[in-house]
């Protein structure tokens, strides 16, 4: 992951930042040179890296999963796009409420869903919890209205009329603990005003940056914040979906199968005070989940191929796009300067 790293060169000491990955069984690593000392911001150079290490690694598949998803939705009949919608819901349903601790299996939750048959020796707030799921999702699907704090607000009031109206549809006024966890989310005076700051981020950002990574970071900062006494993880997910949806993208079913890993990685970003662990995991698993889109094989950018194809390494919260023009030999002799000497990718 990243790590902050000194080399002696030429008897004098120099830092960097370096990210290590795997892949296709080779380690590889992406380095940005800080200096002869550690800068006094080196918290927000560590986020514009986070920045670089998603573009080296993974907005070029990105890219070609939201070109071949329009492509393959265009075909598709308005009477198909509502049936793969709805078996979409089921599934998520099921795996949001199973990393949750649902004892409902698939099946189950399809039988109650589909059929309105309820299983045997399930609890009754477990079936509750499915149906009521299913209706905040597919509120998400159908809603008009613009991202907000108050819709979020009528998801989680939907999700928990039937079996905890207590705290259905309200922030919490008290201080919680993640059980199992060693992160313990802000105090509960602190809520409103995180909340309010993310969804000016949010609304600042919504155009220009990726999709992708806005739902991501959506995800991860709400989650963090943990406004609500209960129900915390879903409304995240159902948020991190609606940003995909709304931006044309393939939605994102956590399974519960990965959610070892899904709460490690929560867990690790928040503890070590970097997101890119949470990113990491991310891209990981939304890039398996639509290797149908991908057309193309991948591997990782040198630095030759992004100065030839034109690729800009520029912040992603000011959109990551491929220059609309070829580079100049000038213009590619300045860019491949400019990383040798570590002011971009090294």
């Amino acid at each position: 992951m990243v790590s902050v790293v000194k080399r002696n060169r030429n008897g004098k000491k120099y830092y960097y930042l370096i990210y290590s990955f795997r892949e296709n069984g080779d380690t590889k690593h992406i380095e940005k040179f800080l200096g002869k000392k550690i800068p006094e911001n080196i918290e927000d150079i560590k986020k514009e890296f986070n920045d670089q290490i998603i573009q080296k690694r993974w907005f070029l598949q990105i890219k070609e999963i939201r070109k071949n998803y329009a492509i393959e939705h265009k075909k598709i009949s308005k009477i198909v796009q509502v049936k793969e919608l709805k078996h979409f819901g089921i599934r998520f349903t099921h795996d949001s409420n199973r990393i949750e601790g649902s004892s409902m299996n698939l099946e189950d939750v399809r039988n109650v869903l589909q059929f309105n048959k309820s299983p045997a020796n399930k609890p009754l707030e477990e079936i509750y919890e499915t149906t009521n799921h299913m209706k905040a999702y597919e509120n998400m699907i159908n809603t008009k209205k613009d991202f907000s704090m108050d819709l979020v607000l009528d998801w989680h009031k939907t999700l928990f009329e039937q079996t905890n109206l207590e705290i259905a549809g309200k922030i919490r006024d008290n201080d919680v603990f993640i059980v199992g966890s060693e992160y313990t989310p802000p105090n509960h005076e602190l809520v409103d005003g995180l909340l309010k700051n993310l969804f000016k981020w949010y609304n600042n950002e919504k155009e220009t940056l990726d999709p992708t990574l806005l739902s991501c970071l959506f995800h991860f900062r709400f989650v963090s914040i943990h406004p609500f006494n209960d129900g915390n993880g879903r409304m995240s997910r159902l948020a991190m979906n609606f940003i995909l949806y709304r931006k044309k993208m393939p939605m994102y079913d956590i399974s519960y199968k990965i959610r070892a890993s899904y709460f490690f990685a929560l867990e690790r970003a928040n503890m070590k005070n970097n997101e890119i662990h949470f990113i990491q995991f991310f891209y990981k698993n939304y890039l398996k989940d639509n290797q149908k889109y991908l057309k193309s094989k991948f591997k990782t950018p040198s630095r030759r191929d992004i100065i030839k194809h034109g690729y800009s390494p520029v912040d992603l919260e000011k959109g990551v796009k491929k220059s609309t023009r070829s580079l100049t030999s000038k213009e590619k002799k300045d860019k491949f300067s400019n990383l040798i000497n570590g002011d971009e990718f090294m």
